[in-house]
């Protein structure tokens, strides 16, 4: 299967291989799909204008339906990444925060950059890096590289660039 998320009207499609429409996979009421990860059997997908991280089993029941796992008043959670060796990390704006979920509705901030959006996560072995991007054009007295908390390296940097269509294939 792909996996495709659209925005606004955020929602994920399934696209069979041996089907000539795709499926709606998952219609939250958010705004935003702004990223999402297939992960130990599931989809994880986080919303904006709604900052949501869902679960979403790929084999659906009716015992196994999506799952809000975490939320915060923040507007978007704009970026994530999902692995045995960090766990679930979210990016979020418009207070460019880091969270490590820890579990269901289990979570602390990481990190909070001077930056606006926190556009993308990677971890690097014991090193977690994200890049950031600001709305401020007076970015003159911000420096390239700090040093962030639990070990973390903290890379800022600018895109101005819209962000494309996201697909996933399982």
């Amino acid at each position: 299967f792909v996996y495709v998320g659209t925005s606004p009207q955020g929602a994920i499609y399934r696209i069979h291989p041996d089907r000539d429409y795709p499926e709606l996979f998952f219609d939250p009421e958010a705004a935003y799909i702004w990223d999402f990860v297939i992960h130990d059997g599931a989809l994880w997908v986080t919303t904006g204008y709604s900052a949501e991280l869902w679960r979403i089993p790929l084999d659906r029941s009716d015992e196994a339906q999506p799952e809000l796992w975490f939320t915060t008043p923040e507007n978007h959670f704009t970026a994530l990444h999902v692995s045995d060796e960090a766990g679930i990390l979210v990016g979020s704006a418009p207070n460019g925060t880091v969270y490590q979920i820890k579990g269901k509705d289990d979570a602390f901030a990481l990190s909070r950059g001077e930056e606006e959006e926190v556009a993308s996560i990677w971890v690097e072995g014991e090193r977690i890096w994200f890049s950031t991007v600001s709305a401020s054009r007076d970015r003159s007295n911000r420096g390239n590289q700090r040093q962030g908390g639990s070990s973390s390296e903290v890379s800022t940097s600018s895109n101005n660039s819209s962000s494309s269509p996201r697909a996933v294939r399982s």
